[in-house]
């Protein structure tokens, strides 16, 4: 099911390793970390992107943009030279692909109804996009911002 998110989904374009791979993205709502855990086969990894204090990666870091791509090179020297092994698919299970429901067969007008609610939603959601687009390109940082981010890495401040 989540090979979607690598071949079409949220992370489609920055997570492909050249071999089956499934994995989920994860943001924050204010872009404070976003994270890439994917898979093969073969191997599991997840990479997160963050800073240690409270700071914003900046709008443009979704978990497909930031840490996805990470992913995908870690994946790539990690699984380089090993054979390419395809998702297996437990006995007793069908695959099927699922369609988007047709309105026109919803005879309560439930399916209109969503799709409405959604579409307002997203609209929404672009228009508060749009203005922390807006926010952060006003904002300019200081020059001290633009250092590495100091303080705790962990209970033992030594980093990592």
């Amino acid at each position: 099911m989540l090979q979607v998110v690598v071949a079409r989904g949220t992370a489609a374009g920055h997570a492909n390793i050249g071999r089956p791979a499934a994995g989920k993205t994860g943001t924050t709502n204010d872009t404070r970390d976003a994270w890439f855990i994917g898979f093969t086969p073969d191997l599991l990894a997840g990479v997160w992107v963050g800073y240690d204090s409270e700071r914003s990666l900046g709008s443009w870091a979704t978990g497909g943009h930031a840490a996805a791509p990470i992913w995908a090179s870690f994946m790539r020297q990690a699984l380089d030279g090993t054979p390419v092994v395809p998702f297996p698919t437990p006995s007793g299970v069908q695959v099927a692909r699922a369609s988007s429901v047709d309105t026109q067969d919803d005879e309560d007008g439930g399916s209109k109804h969503r799709a409405r609610h959604l579409r307002r939603l997203s609209e929404r959601a672009e228009r508060s996009s749009r203005a922390s687009r807006r926010a952060d390109r006003d904002s300019v940082p200081d020059a001290d911002d633009l250092d590495a981010p100091r303080g705790r890495h962990g209970s033992d401040q030594g980093g990592f």
